[in-house]
């Protein structure tokens, strides 16, 4: 007995077909949408004593295809008040909740509208993650029934703005990691009752 060789024939159509369903989820218009190179960087400041915590793809600083994507969506996820340290960050079980729906939604949003998951930041007690889609009307339909449904995990909050320059995001993807730190702007903690 010799061994054995397992051989995959693709066509080029086939391959691209499944590059496509990774990047772009099923509502495909026809373009190949090819993602720049990930280059996470860690944001780690400290405005007036609350620790702003995040991590965001920089790679999306130069895009190219920014007006493809000219919708914002900021979704924030407010973290039980009895699960947070006393300044504002999560312990343990309430991280991992909040990655859990973090991970849920990179999941459903592509289902509604092609997007771009740029990155997220913990701050006074809110997870806030940004997402770039092409399609707002459809995805600001989606949330509205996601945020009516009984008993979710936990309460969440979103804004959809059109922002074809994506300049919400600007200043966490300019952060150079190797450069001296570069003061993030002041963020108000809110009181939580």
């Amino acid at each position: 007995m010799g061994l054995r060789y397992s051989v995959f024939s693709f066509t080029l159509m086939e391959i691209l077909e499944r590059i496509k369903e990774v990047f772009t989820g099923p509502t495909w218009d026809g373009t190949l949408e090819i993602l720049p190179e990930s280059y996470v960087q860690v944001i780690d400041e400290s405005p007036d004593g609350f620790p702003l915590l995040g991590m965001f793809n920089s790679s999306y600083l130069n895009y190219r295809r920014k007006k493809l994507y000219p919708w914002c969506l900021r979704f924030t996820i407010h973290m039980q008040s009895t699960n947070l340290t006393e300044i504002g960050l999560p312990y343990d079980a309430e991280l991992r909740c909040s990655y859990r729906i973090e991970q849920l939604y990179m999941r459903l949003i592509p289902e509604v509208t092609p997007c771009h998951y740029l990155g997220h930041l913990m701050f006074d007690g809110k997870f806030t993650i940004w997402w770039y889609v092409r399609n707002g009307e459809l995805l600001r339909e989606f949330l509205r029934e996601e945020h009516n449904r009984p008993d979710p995990l936990r309460i969440f909050t979103y804004e959809i703005e059109f922002d074809h320059k994506w300049k919400d995001v600007q200043k966490f993807l300019e952060i150079d990691p190797y450069a001296p730190k570069k003061k993030l702007p002041r963020l108000k903690p809110t009181v939580m009752p």
